[in-house]
């Protein structure tokens, strides 16, 4: 039995708020395999995330016509849910 989708976001939220020093970003992404899936990459910025994007599909036969759909800051994401819980 896996873990929820729920249950990986907030995962992922106590991630990037246990080291705020690292930039952590949710990617979702659609392919030709996955409808609405993410991952989570680290990276500086937006740009840095889409380059190793960018890489990740090179080194990957079976993705590469996946797309992302939408970038999130994940430690924003997890101020505000911090913030709505206190």
């Amino acid at each position: 039995m896996g873990l929820s989708r729920h249950a990986i976001h907030q995962l992922y939220g106590a991630i990037a708020e246990a080291h705020p020093e690292t930039p952590w970003w949710q990617v979702h992404y659609e392919s030709d395999v996955h409808e609405n899936d993410w991952v989570l990459v680290d990276g500086e910025t937006e740009a840095d995330v889409r380059a190793r994007w960018d890489e990740l599909k090179e080194n990957a036969r079976d993705q590469t016509d996946t797309e992302i759909v939408r970038i999130v800051p994940l430690n924003d994401l997890a101020k505000e849910q911090a913030g709505a819980t206190a």
